[in-house]
């Protein structure tokens, strides 16, 4: 009984989790990436721009995606090194558009 309760609580606190869009560090995962904290550093500002677009990319897909989704999706993100918010929006559209599309498309030859 009391391992029921626990995986039940377990259940409720990745499913409240995968409600919200993930926070990640974005700066700190930018100046990992370049090698560089400084906020002038060309390289370093790409890797900003990308993922604010990534991120406000995110906002807009994270409510279409399903729980599972967005725990998938999430989890991937979360444990990319760098672009956390670009890997997050592909991976969110390409859910979206797949469940969007219904059955998988075959290629014809």
């Amino acid at each position: 009984m009391r391992a029921a309760g626990l995986l039940g609580i377990l259940v409720f606190a990745t499913v409240a989790a995968a409600s919200e869009l993930p926070r990640f560090d974005v700066e700190q995962g930018c100046s990992a990436f370049v090698g560089s904290s400084d906020p002038k550093a060309p390289m370093r500002n790409l890797c900003i721009e990308r993922e604010q677009r990534a991120y406000q990319a995110s906002q807009v897909l994270w409510p279409k995606g399903t729980d599972a989704e967005r725990a998938k999706c999430g989890g991937m993100a979360e444990r990319s090194r760098s672009y956390k918010y670009v890997y997050l929006a592909t991976c969110l559209r390409s859910s979206v558009r797949t469940r969007e599309l219904g059955a998988p498309r075959k290629f014809q030859y």
